[in-house]
């Protein structure tokens, strides 16, 4: 039997922040912001074409994958790996569409079999494409929110072996969440995707690092609609965990995003 091979980012999600050149004051953004994605990706759309406005329509097609919750359709991902790819092709360093790209390959890597992701390439490219993202801007903390949920995945799934092979570890894991979580303090969708897949991975070994997380997102300010979904999904684990229903905890975290 093969083992099933479910890269994140996440995660890191989804929630990719808007970079300097985007106006916070922009109608996109505001109807992003808001949990309007098909708004938002019409009115990127109907703009001039760029880097930034095809980054942007992934980010969107994305974002509301996060907030449905669960495994998105392949023409959805695909639609916004295109976008993003579109997006390189004008501008080869653009951060946005860099980390859009590698979240959209996870994604799609996040069914296969270990064979079938090493194969695609898609696993290696994600991590390739967040190290890039990390070169030009070390302090990026979606990219080091990326990576932190890479390896953990890697290691869920792949076992020690498996990491081994990715070249993944938890130490690492932990190293890049520290980055990320210093860079951007208030970033809740970070949290989650790092406390989620360490609840997937084994919620009694590290319930204390776990709940720290959670907790954490459920006292904030949720900034946005993805937000506000995640510290949702955020405090239902909580209970789950403070009831004792560990497998329960650990099943709900493998099947969100």
């Amino acid at each position: 039997m093969m083992t099933r091979f479910r890269i994140l980012f996440l995660s890191i999600s989804l929630g990719i922040s808007a970079p300097a050149t985007w106006s916070d004051e922009a109608p996109r953004l505001t109807a992003y912001n808001d949990g309007d994605f098909e708004g938002a990706y019409s009115i990127a759309e109907a703009e001039e074409p760029s880097a930034d406005t095809l980054a942007f329509m992934a980010r969107a097609i994305l974002a509301d994958c996060i907030v449905i919750g669960t495994d998105p359709p392949d023409e959805q991902l695909k639609r916004a790996e295109s976008l993003a790819a579109r997006a390189l092709q004008l501008d080869d360093a653009h951060i946005e569409a860099k980390l859009q790209l590698a979240i959209s390959l996870s994604l799609q890597a996040r069914n296969m079999s270990v064979n079938e992701a090493r194969k695609s390439g898609y696993g290696e490219l994600s991590r390739l494409l967040a190290n890039e993202v990390l070169d030009a801007d070390p302090d990026n903390a979606w990219a080091h929110g990326f990576l932190s949920v890479w390896n953990v995945e890697v290691r869920r799934v792949g076992g020690m072996i498996g990491a081994s092979i990715m070249g993944a570890s938890l130490d690492k894991a932990e190293t890049h969440f520290k980055a990320a979580a210093a860079s951007d303090p208030a970033n809740l969708t970070v949290k989650w995707q790092y406390a989620r897949a360490l609840t997937a991975l084994n919620t009694n070994r590290y319930e204390e690092d776990i709940l720290s997380v959670l907790q954490d997102i459920a006292g904030r300010e949720p900034g946005d609609a993805i937000e506000r979904s995640l510290q949702i999904r955020a405090i239902a684990l909580v209970e789950m965990i403070e009831d004792g229903r560990l497998s329960d905890a650990e099943n709900a975290a493998r099947g969100w995003l």
